[in-house]
């Protein structure tokens, strides 16, 4: 795997100013309008992300698509939301909710909700209740559609 699984980020955060605002700072400790490419992986490691030495080669070609030698912010801040926004692997997530299901075959929102809150050290109220706005449910919402859900998280971004 080209990034370490112990890496923990607030991905919440990302789409808020706060985080905007931290990714600008560490940014800013590399340069201001643009960093130098031989910077990039000690970048990434400022933010919390362990990159293997030869996956951030990919990643500044991805960030500098022309070859200058500079990164700007904004190409930073799409390689940040790519790496840690990856789309699901579906079968991981059919192995997943089928642990979770009850006697009946579903996925119960409380249920759910209460081993994310147990088992999960991330997990807290806020962000769990932030999980489940707007996720597709079923039986009035006592249930979570499974496969709605899933098409969801699998969707490759465009």
């Amino acid at each position: 795997m080209a990034i370490n699984e112990k890496t923990k980020i607030d991905t919440t955060l990302l789409s808020k100013q706060e985080g905007l605002d931290e990714l600008k700072s560490a940014f800013r400790v590399f340069g201001e309008d643009t960093i130098n490419a031989d910077d990039f992986g000690a970048l990434l490691r400022t933010v919390g992300l362990e990159v293997e030495e030869s996956y951030v080669k990919n990643l500044v070609d991805a960030a500098d698509p022309d070859g200058t030698g500079k990164i700007t912010f904004e190409n930073f801040q799409s390689i940040i939301l790519d790496l840690v926004t990856v789309p699901e692997n579906e079968e991981q997530l059919h192995k997943a909710f089928k642990a979770l299901r009850n006697q009946d075959g579903k996925v119960s929102v409380k249920e759910l909700r209460h081993y994310l809150l147990s088992f999960c050290e991330n997990c807290t109220p806020e962000n769990v209740d932030a999980f489940f706005q707007g996720a597709p449910t079923i039986d009035n919402g006592e249930n979570l559609d499974i496969l709605k859900y899933k098409s969801i998280l699998c969707a490759v971004k465009n």
